[in-house]
């Protein structure tokens, strides 16, 4: 009487689980590798636009606005610009500086970030007293090169009707009511965020002319003159986008954990079916396989 063994053909989907491993996650995971961080290349050559501004601007790749080197040479600065959510294009952000005049922007700046604001709209003049250094994860868009010294003169007058709080210096309440109207014009139309850079919390307040620093009076008119207004509404084309890096991390990731479940599943029911075949064949035949010289083969013996 000859015992034939049954065979439960594990092969088959063990070899079907291999092909799914080699045909679709090994791809997805190099889609993964090369599309996270494109954000380096593609924004600052692809991505930059054209923007239309007069007077025009250059582009400074890997390179940002030092604050504190430009404040010891003496230019004035204004680092409280709008701090706004984009997507990685200095195109969109050199397009908001371009809509103001370069009084109220001469620098925009994008830092390639995930998450937070990255687009900086600053104004920093003369331009030979402004100071860029290297920033690996920085694109500027510089316009004070091109713009005269007359031009922030001629646009930096009194608009508005303010009035400082101490009047014992006529030279510090003029210059008072110069910065008042600027930043009532800042207010107007560039747009705020949420997530404003920590850096720039400790910046200077802007002020006409290259001088000394102002008297404790002058301090007290500035901020009795700055407007308070309502905290805007972020523009709905600065939402938040999800990058598509991390939609394909997370689908290579699912994908992994259904090869894995494939995988164990197929390996406990080859145990189980194999343990069910060798209680048969001892009732019908009386007689365990390794009596018949067949060695068992498998994880579950």
């Amino acid at each position: 009487m000859t015992v034939t063994v049954k065979r439960t053909g594990a092969g088959g989907p063990m070899e079907a689980v291999k092909f799914a491993l080699s045909a679709v996650f090994l791809p997805m995971l190099a889609v993964v590798l090369t599309g996270t961080r494109s954000a380096d290349g593609s924004a600052e050559y692809a991505a930059l636009g054209t923007p239309k501004c007069d007077p025009p601007g250059k582009f400074r790749a890997a390179q940002k606005l030092d604050f504190g080197a430009s404040k010891e040479k003496g230019a004035v600065l204004d680092t409280k610009g709008s701090s706004f959510i984009l997507t990685n294009q200095l195109g969109d952000c050199t397009n908001w500086c371009c809509k103001l005049p370069p009084v109220n922007c001469s620098v925009a700046m994008l830092e390639i970030k995930p998450t937070g604001a990255n687009c900086h709209l600053l104004t920093c003049y003369p331009s030979e007293l402004c100071v860029f250094t290297y920033g690996a994860e920085y694109l500027s868009y510089d316009r004070t090169f091109f713009v005269p010294s007359e031009a922030y003169n001629s646009t930096a007058t009194p608009t508005s009707t303010a009035t400082p709080a101490s009047t014992a210096d006529s030279d510090a309440a003029t210059r008072s009511t110069s910065e008042a109207s600027v930043l009532n014009f800042v207010d107007q139309f560039a747009p705020a965020s949420e997530h404003a850079d920590p850096q720039h919390d400790s910046a200077i307040k802007p002020r006409k002319g290259v001088g000394p620093p102002p008297l404790p009076a002058d301090e007290d008119a500035e901020r009795t003159t700055k407007p308070h207004t309502d905290e805007p509404t972020v523009p709905t084309s600065t939402k938040r986008k999800i990058p598509v890096g991390s939609i394909f991390l997370y689908a290579a990731i699912i994908l992994c954990l259904l090869a894995m479940f494939a995988f164990f599943g197929q390996k406990f029911l080859d145990c189980w079916e194999r343990r069910h075949y060798t209680r048969a064949d001892y009732l019908l035949d009386g007689m365990y396989e390794d009596r018949l010289d067949v060695k068992p083969s498998g994880p579950c013996h």
